[in-house]
């Protein structure tokens, strides 16, 4: 199990066990401070988003993805979408840094040829 998993665990224990206190005491008695409510919350969200921004980096720069990691750089689950990625996302990928072109590549691939105007008078 690595930090991420846990962290998430961590968090949602956090959050349900304080939201299920909250709703408790909605009640009249008070279960816990509405702080600590807050807290647990914030920290929810929080860790929620680092997790979906670390998605995205895997996304983004498939080398980082732990599960590619330990299948030799292959997506297991890539079914129909396996192979290498269209054109436009390299593209989009080195315009944005997050890879280099391969060595011997000077520029940017070319883009596709564009389909003929038709004007109709």
């Amino acid at each position: 199990m690595c930090i991420r998993d846990s962290a998430w665990t961590v968090a949602e224990i956090g959050y349900f066990t304080a939201f299920y206190a909250e709703l408790i005491g909605a009640g009249g008695k008070s279960v816990i401070p509405e702080g600590t409510f807050v807290l647990a919350s914030s920290l929810r969200l929080i860790t929620v988003a680092v997790l979906c921004g670390l998605v995205i980096r895997e996304i983004w720069r498939p080398e980082l993805d732990v599960v590619r990691q330990s299948y030799d750089g292959q997506d297991p689950d890539a079914g129909l979408m396996d192979g290498p990625d269209a054109s436009w996302v390299q593209r989009l990928r080195w315009s944005l840094g997050y890879v280099r072109p391969p060595v011997g590549e000077v520029a940017l691939p070319p883009l596709p040829p564009e389909p003929p105007a038709v004007v109709k008078v």
